[in-house]
């Protein structure tokens, strides 16, 4: 019984929680909330969200000599959303949670560790839009076994397997496996694969489409996304005389979707179709980095991705919208003595973006097939006192935006208002500046 008590309290005294109560106005200026809620003259959208979130973490040490533990893991979400995007109400309510416990321990010796538990998650959804009410209970429950084995000099190995129930649809068995290796003084090669599956709620992901005049069609029964990754990645530091550094770094991954919830906005400007993948859907991403310190408290950071991602959208295999395939970020940053003046400089490339068709609209609601690309600039200056830092810096420096963002602006309630094709800033530059209180 005292002991029973015991955990009752470690548990009551490890838990913790978060509370939110927010509300959002946006819209046309003319817009009022109270006047304007019925059948409005003027555009707006209303958001109030209500969420409680409880989690909880707790360890148990049991055999301090092969560092054997047990942990628990929990977590507990409720959230409510009221929202209206003109005339269209949306208004879900998600009630979800999870709990793990796991048991960790050394075998053989110090250098190998097994981890393995149970987990449970259950998910509510019940969602009210414009005149539909969508409902989803899930429950996953599941074990998962993990091996690492690290000699602490060259190799780390790490291999795992889980097993999951998921009552809407079935049986899964998900792998995975990282290794890492040290080939040369101050370098680290990585290679890594598995398997992911998610469960997708398309509203809420997609609230944007609310904001239009698109009909959202679910073509049918939507599956569980399901992908499998792999990749490597290679890090290599050069170091030099006078705290001379140069950090290289090169990675690849690619990405199979196996299943997909195609957000289809090609076939129609009026719709919005989802359905499952039909066809093929990679993502191949590639990233080199480059870290130079010429010299004491100068750094520049230069960074490259290429994206390649593409999926087969009614019945052809496009690129992903709004996804640039081409991206590029240069960073200055450089301190003067015992960091009192911090002075920082960035620069980001933006390449081009493929944009949903919208070849149907009359011209003035048309866009072009492919984005331009752009640049955006960014510097900050920080003075660092005793107990106090002031900064002063600039976003967006060029002033770069997007061109008349929203299509059909001058009739949100027409045919082909749409606010959800975003490609490129849409605030021009702004300034800012403030301070810190440091209290120790």
């Amino acid at each position: 019984m005292k002991l029973k008590l015991c955990l009752l309290r470690y548990l009551f005294l490890a838990t913790r929680g978060r509370v939110h109560n927010l509300n959002r106005i946006g819209g046309q200026k003319s817009f009022d909330k109270v006047n304007d809620s019925g059948y409005p003259e003027n555009y707006g959208v209303v958001i109030n969200s209500k969420r409680i979130q409880l989690f909880e973490k707790a360890g148990f040490s049991i055999n301090k000599k092969k560092n054997s533990s047990i942990g628990l893991r929990g977590n507990f979400v409720y959230h409510e959303i009221h929202s209206k995007f003109g005339l269209r109400k949306y208004d879900p309510i998600q009630k979800s949670g999870y709990f793990t416990a796991l048991f960790n321990s050394d075998i053989i010796d110090k250098n190998q560790k097994i981890s393995t538990g149970l987990s449970i998650y259950y998910d509510n959804l019940k969602e009210s839009v414009i005149d539909t009410v969508l409902f989803k209970e899930e429950v996953v429950s599941g074990g998962f076994m993990e091996y690492t084995y690290n000699d602490k000099k060259k190799w780390s190995v790490i291999a795992g397997l889980r097993a999951d129930y998921n009552n809407n649809h079935g049986f899964f068995i998900i792998p995975r496996f990282h290794c890492k290796y040290s080939p040369f003084e101050n370098s680290a090669f990585r290679i890594s694969g598995g398997r992911g599956l998610r469960s997708p709620n398309i509203i809420s992901e997609h609230i944007s489409l609310l904001a239009s005049s698109r009909e959202l069609v679910i073509s049918e029964q939507l599956d569980l996304e399901d992908a499998w990754n792999f990749g490597f990645s290679y890090t290599q530091n050069f170091f030099f005389k006078d705290d001379k550094k140069i950090t290289v770094n090169v990675d690849f991954y690619r990405t199979d979707f196996k299943n997909k919830v195609i957000v289809d906005l090609d076939q129609s400007t009026h719709d919005a179709f989802f359905y499952n993948l039909k066809g093929k859907s990679f993502s191949n991403s590639f990233q080199i980095d480059l870290i130079l310190n010429p010299f004491k408290a100068f750094d520049i950071t230069f960074a490259y991705r290429l994206n390649d991602a593409k999926t087969t959208i009614d019945e052809k295999l496009l690129s992903n919208p709004l996804v640039a395939k081409h991206k590029a970020l240069l960073a200055l940053h450089y301190s003067t003595r015992y960091e009192k003046w911090n002075f920082s400089f960035t620069t980001q490339y933006i390449g081009v973006k493929r944009l949903p068709s919208t070849k149907n609209n009359p011209v003035e609601y048309r866009l072009p097939e492919y984005s331009n690309d752009y640049l955006i600039l960014h510097a900050q200056i920080t003075r660092k006192l005793k107990n106090m830092e002031f900064f002063i810096g600039v976003e967006n420096m060029t002033n770069y935006k997007q061109e008349n963002p929203i299509i059909g602006f001058d009739d949100p309630f027409g045919d082909y208002f749409d606010t959800s094709i975003i490609y490129a800033p849409i605030l021009g530059r702004q300034f800012n500046f403030g301070f810190r209180l440091i209290i120790q």
